[in-house]
């Protein structure tokens, strides 16, 4: 207050506290991963919580720091809670770090460096592509298999590796994915939807979540679930005769394409193969072996390279095959007679 030079004096007007504060706060107890919470990754401003349960905390600003001398700020707050989480303001360069807290309060007192600590590995480097793709199952192309099996090689024991039709490698095309637990990983592809050829890529995602580039290599695969038609006409070839003791005739199967396996059966149902050939053309030429004797109807159907069967022929042809020699008459026996001459007239006596 003011006082005049009459003496008189005037009221308060204001008052001031001063808090005198010299001790440090608590030291932070806890710091755990957020955003990532995983390490490695390639997050280059991952989160971190730092936390006190007694919620020491709160009302200080938290520091979070890259060394254990509590020096190299990377990013601070004030605690709202008995918690706070923290990212760094800029950008990590890669590498392994181990954050440290510490706790500031309002009258500035410092606390110790935490003992607690966290490491995060950043890694920003993507993993090699994959150096080559091949068919495990089928073994071939073309096939009718709707989810055939890839072996795709030159990935990292604990990668993932993904299968696509595309050769950005684009998620729309993605066809099935397994953890590599090698050099190698087999992966089996989800249902192929229509028949067509597919090329298939691969690319890998590491630990870190860092992908590869899209392969060069790739594997083809052609989808064929279309079966052929029935052969059209059986017939006897130009050396096979019926009825024959021949126990190998020869079949000409008529209505086949070239490549295809034609086989010869001995039922209307196609159940009981007794031989087959390669189709160089139509028609196609089958010689059976050991046909038993008796009479036979065959029958034939097709089966392309995919592994596709078409129906039973309607149409068939007959064979008879006859081993069994005939028979011989057994000669009648005849009583010796003697030959006379017989008069024109007369009787004739037998003696």
């Amino acid at each position: 207050n003011q006082v005049d030079a009459a003496g008189n004096a005037s009221t308060y007007t204001q008052s001031y506290l001063w808090v005198y504060d010299v001790t440090p706060p608590a030291v932070p107890t806890s710091l755990a991963l957020i955003s990532p919470e995983v390490s490695p990754s390639n997050d280059t401003t991952p989160t971190v919580q730092v936390s006190r349960a007694d919620g020491g905390l709160y009302g200080n600003t938290v520091g979070l720091y890259a060394d254990s001398g509590c020096t190299t700020l990377l990013a601070s707050g004030s605690a709202t809670n008995s918690w706070i989480e923290l990212t760094p303001s800029s950008a990590l360069d890669e590498g392994t770090y181990v954050f440290y807290a510490k706790t500031t309060d309002p009258a500035g007192n410092s606390s110790d460096c935490s003992t607690e600590h966290v490491t995060y590995d950043l890694d920003t480097s993507p993993p090699a592509k994959p150096s080559g793709l091949s068919l495990l199952n089928p073994v071939s192309s073309p096939s009718s298999n709707t989810e055939p099996t890839l072996q795709v090689s030159g990935v990292t024991s604990g990668d993932w590796v993904y299968l696509y039709t595309d050769s950005a490698c684009s998620s729309p095309t993605l066809r099935g994915s397994a953890q590599a637990s090698g050099e190698s990983v087999q992966i089996q592809s989800s249902a192929l939807t229509s028949d067509g050829r597919y090329t298939f890529y691969a690319k890998t995602i590491d630990s870190a979540l860092n992908s590869s580039e899209c392969s060069s290599e790739t594997v083809s695969y052609t989808l064929d679930t279309t079966a052929p038609s029935p052969p059209s006409g059986l017939s006897l070839g130009s050396s096979t005769s019926s009825p024959s003791t021949s126990a190998a005739p020869t079949i000409l199967v008529n209505g086949v394409d070239s490549g295809d396996t034609i086989s010869i059966y001995g039922d209307a149902a196609c159940q009981s193969a007794l031989g087959s050939g390669t189709a160089a053309g139509s028609p196609a030429t089958v010689t059976l072996g050991s046909v038993s004797e008796g009479s036979h109807t065959f029958y034939a159907k097709a089966t392309d390279a995919a592994g596709n069967s078409s129906s039973c022929s309607n149409e068939s042809v007959s064979y008879i095959r006859d081993i069994t020699a005939p028979s011989v008459d057994t000669p009648v026996a005849y009583d010796a007679v003697t030959l006379i001459a017989v008069p024109a007239t007369g009787t004739v006596w037998n003696k």
